[in-house]
């Protein structure tokens, strides 16, 4: 999957994090920021994050190593600093499905997490803020091709989307719809944004 070099100029939404160098100073501009808007500056780190090949699409919420790497780490702010870390993607595989990267985007973003919190990977509602329950569920449906047995999100029927699942193609449609609808995200919704923004 390759990235056309205007891919951003084509989002329906720009970055307030981008140009703060200051981590503290951009950790409070993002909690500073609606559930909405915090969930775009998610969906953007996702695609920043695939655009340069740190990260890609997996069969596990963080691939088994990666996992057990971060987990020994001390405190939420070496968390945070290992994962902004451009080596450590150089150093580790980091293979993610659509709760992993969203969990890892939001511990980049400045959510305050030990490393040793049960399900850092997955997300839960006490440690997950931004997205609610229902859409990061509906989120990881679409990924793993689940959506006919997802009753929590209300879906009693099977919807098809344009990519195979458990792919860092589809992993990328998924935070690209977050993106371009403001915050959302449906089960029902199969646009290729990926064709439409992305793709060369």
């Amino acid at each position: 999957m390759k990235f056309k070099r205007t891919w951003r100029s084509k989002l329906n939404y720009k970055s307030v994090l981008d140009g703060i160098k200051n981590i503290k100073k951009r950790n409070d501009k993002f909690h500073s920021l609606s559930k909405k808007e915090q969930r775009m500056e998610i969906g953007l780190d996702v695609l920043d994050m695939l655009s340069l090949k740190q990260i890609s699409g997996g069969d596990d919420y963080w691939n088994y190593q990666f996992r057990r790497k971060m987990s020994r780490l001390d405190d939420s702010k070496e968390l945070q600093n290992k994962l902004m870390s451009k080596s450590l993607y150089k150093e580790e595989n980091c293979e993610v499905c659509a709760r992993g990267a969203m969990m890892l985007s939001t511990i980049r973003l400045g959510n305050n997490i030990d490393p040793d919190t049960d399900y850092i990977s997955r997300g839960t509602p006490k440690i997950q803020k931004h997205f609610t329950r229902i859409m990061y569920v509906a989120m990881e449906a679409v990924y793993e091709d689940y959506c006919y047995k997802s009753s929590i999100v209300g879906a009693n029927e099977e919807y098809e989307h344009p990519y195979e699942f458990n792919t860092s193609e589809l992993l990328a449609n998924i935070f690209l719809q977050v993106i371009q609808t403001d915050g959302g995200f449906s089960i029902k919704n199969n646009t290729d944004y990926l064709k439409l923004i992305i793709s060369k």
